[in-house]
């Protein structure tokens, strides 16, 4: 990850040289798209190696633990290309918001051919019981919402009192995509890797993709401090992790009242 970064920092350094602004601008553009397809990737090939090997929670927690942090190291880079005085004075703009959130979700199903084409097929499709095709098209309706949704567009007034109610306590909101999609996304696609279910691996994988684009957008705001998004991205992580918790409890409490579930060891 520190070498892929380093990586781009150098060829913008070298590009400011000798490119043209024309050139430039979409520099930055090309970076937030293609951070959260490495570390989808990334996610994807850890996930992979070890699931025969650790628990689901250990698998869980190594994987967190890798891909976030990888994240936050891209996010960095991110706020640096963003944070020349060029961009405070409008010389340069960021362009290319709905690519940047768009173009993973779609990298992800590619993805997930590439790792797991011997295990889709048609006859394994037509195995799918009618409740886990519900499930299936409520989780697409879920992404799909998400891409709709992306961008500055218009909000209840329900939730836009949350969303002040948040800053006020947390200063810096974090974004409830990550926390209500994202975070259950990406436990749901490790244990969904851990069972080798691929196909709602794969749903999971898209809700994956949310998560890790929006915290590389967060960084996109070129008026926004190092520290609001610094901010911003550990108070979506700790509140992702309460959800997380939160829905561990109600998986193992359900389980000891009776409630029947396929078991991950």
């Amino acid at each position: 990850v520190f070498t892929l970064c380093a990586l781009f920092a150098a060829l913008l350094i070298f590009g400011a040289c000798i490119l043209p602004v024309s050139a430039i601008m979409p520099y930055s553009t090309l970076f937030a798209a293609l951070s959260p397809c490495f570390l989808l990737t990334l996610a994807f090939s850890f996930a992979v190696a070890k699931r025969d090997v650790f628990s689901f929670i250990k698998l869980f927690g190594s994987c967190a633990a890798i891909v976030i942090t990888a994240s936050f190291l891209c996010c960095l880079v991110c706020a640096a290309i963003l944070g020349g005085n060029l961009y405070y004075v409008n010389e340069y703009v960021f362009r290319g918001v709905k690519i940047c959130l768009v173009l993973p979700v779609i990298y992800s199903v590619f993805v997930l051919y590439v790792k797991e084409r011997n295990a889709l097929s048609f006859g394994s499709l037509k195995k799918i019981k009618l409740r886990n095709a519900a499930v299936l098209v409520l989780l697409l309706l879920v992404v799909g919402v998400y891409v709709v949704r992306s961008g500055n567009t218009k909000i209840s007034a329900f939730e836009t009192y949350l969303r002040n109610l948040l800053s006020d306590i947390l200063i810096a909101r974090p974004r409830t995509k990550e926390i209500l999609i994202g975070f259950p996304a990406f436990m749901g696609f490790v244990y969904f890797s851990k069972n080798k279910n691929t196909l709602f691996k794969g749903v999971c994988a898209m809700g994956t993709a949310v998560l890790l684009a929006s915290q590389i957008n967060t960084f996109c705001h070129s008026f926004a401090s190092a520290g609001s998004m610094c901010l911003r991205f550990l108070n979506g992580v700790w509140i992702g992790i309460l959800v997380l918790i939160l829905i561990l409890a109600i998986y193992w409490a359900l389980k000891k009242s009776g409630f029947k579930g396929k078991r991950c060891r």
